[in-house]
C-alpha cells in the first residue's frame, strides 16, 4: 500500500510561522510592557523558524508551486492587508495629531 505524501505550497509554513510568531510577540510586548517591540520580535522569529522549515521541506520535495488561483488569492491578501496597514497607520496619526 503506498502512501500518498501531502505537499505543501511556497510561503506556506514562512507564513504560519510569522502568523505564529505575531501572537508570540504580542505575548512578549505585553509582559515587556511595550507591545511595538513585541511584534518585531514575534515576526523575527516566526520567519526564521518558518524559513528554516521551508528550506528543510523544499530539500525533501514537499515544496510545490502556487497555482493560479493560489497566486491570485495571496496577491489579493497582500494588497488587503496593505491597506488595512496604511488606514490603521492613518488613524493612529490621526490620534496623536488632533487627539
Amino acid at each position: 500500500m503506498e502512501r500518498k505524501t501531502k505537499k505543501y505550497p511556497e510561503g506556506y509554513f514562512l507564513l504560519y510561522w510569522m502568523s505564529l510568531g505575531i501572537a508570540i510577540g504580542v505575548a512578549i510586548g505585553v509582559a515587556m510592557g511595550n507591545i511595538s517591540l513585541g511584534l518585531p520580535i514575534g515576526v523575527a522569529i516566526g520567519a526564521v523558524i518558518g524559513s528554516f522549515i521551508e528550506r528543510d521541506y523544499k530539500k525533501k520535495g514537499l515544496i510545490r508551486k502556487l497555482t493560479k488561483a493560489e497566486e491570485k488569492r495571496r496577491n489579493r491578501g497582500m494588497w488587503i492587508g496593505l491597506i488595512l496597514g496604511i488606514i490603521f497607520a492613518l488613524i493612529v496619526v490621526g490620534f496623536f495629531v488632533f487627539g
